[in-house]
């Protein structure tokens, strides 16, 4: 994490602890093939960019705190595109959802920061956007609005 300076290494390591922490969650509901891990320098690399990420947008538009919104649309856009979920090569992967695990895992991220549960996303919401997060582009600062949306979706839910 070399582009960061003390206070945001320090902020760092616990956000990587914090994604250790999610995953195991993931896999306590979502159980995972053997051979199926989070990789530590790809996830590594993912807090990094999303701490630069974050800091250039408050920067940029002069804003002094990310909310929970913004934190999840980061976490969401830097998981997605470095994939630190890892299949290890030759493990046979019967179901194919467990391709989307990036996407999943990117997902219950974004959750851990609006302290929403799993099971409060309706699966028609949750097809759409692990499909979303997969196969389309998306500005993490339009993101945040999906997010408050899903918040008050979850809200309504419970």
């Amino acid at each position: 994490m070399s582009q960061l300076d003390d206070a945001g290494r320090l902020k760092a390591a616990r956000r990587l602890h914090l994604y250790f922490s999610v995953f195991s969650t993931l896999c306590k509901v979502r159980p995972l093939p053997q051979g199926v891990y989070l990789n530590q320098d790809l996830a590594a690399n993912c807090v990094e960019r999303y701490f630069l990420d974050v800091d250039n947008t408050k920067t940029t538009h002069d804003i002094a705190y990310a909310d929970a919104h913004k934190r999840a649309a980061f976490s969401l856009k830097w998981v997605v595109r470095i994939r630190p979920v890892q299949i290890e090569r030759g493990v046979q992967v019967k179901e194919k959802d467990v391709l989307l695990i990036n996407e999943l895992f990117a997902l219950f991220v974004a959750l851990e920061h609006l302290k929403i549960s799993f099971e409060n996303i309706k699966a028609d919401y949750l097809r759409n956007l692990l499909f979303t997060l997969r196969y389309r582009d998306f500005n993490p600062e339009v993101m945040a609005s999906e997010m408050y949306l899903l918040e008050q979706n979850a809200k309504l839910g419970s």
